[in-house]
């Protein structure tokens, strides 16, 4: 079985917190493999031509461009949709940690993230802090009908 991949985008991470991640996690029995857009496309690569090469190397997108403001390009989460791109959101609030809380994050759900693999291509999750104590869990976010309300649930 091919391992997953993960290619973090800039407004995820930095390319040295995604290899910090990457040096911890080769303590986890559940391996993948991690990049950074930087890395493989170069610093201010476009969405529009990043995401469909991702696409046909079959990475899992992780992001905190939620595609709510204007680009230069194509918004993210609808290319990750036209382009069959599993990707991950991290939540505003996610976001809003440091570098280092959101690597603690991507640890701490570690497993919920790596299980991302196995859903249909194209399927988008949100990262997000959740409850009084702002636990952060992994949602999915499943695309509504025309006319209806987004629903999200959580993954496990």
């Amino acid at each position: 079985m091919t391992p997953a991949k993960f290619l973090f985008d800039e407004c995820a991470l930095g390319a040295p917190a995604v290899a910090a991640i990457q040096s911890v996690l080769k303590f986890s029995p559940q391996t993948a493999e991690l990049d950074h857009v930087i890395t493989r496309f170069g610093a201010g690569a476009k969405d529009d031509d990043w995401i469909p090469a991702a696409a046909g190397e079959n990475w899992i997108v992780v992001t905190a461009d939620a595609g709510k403001h204007k680009s230069k390009g194509g918004k993210l989460p609808v290319l990750c949709e036209q382009f069959g791109v599993t990707h991950i959101v991290m939540s505003a609030a996610v976001n809003k940690m440091s570098s280092f809380g959101r690597q603690r994050v991507i640890i701490e759900n570690w497993e919920a993230i790596l299980a991302v693999a196995d859903e249909p291509k194209g399927s988008r999750f949100s990262l997000r802090r959740v409850g009084a104590q702002g636990r952060t869990t992994l949602v999915c976010v499943k695309r509504p009908e025309p006319g209806t309300a987004k629903v999200q649930q959580d993954l496990f």
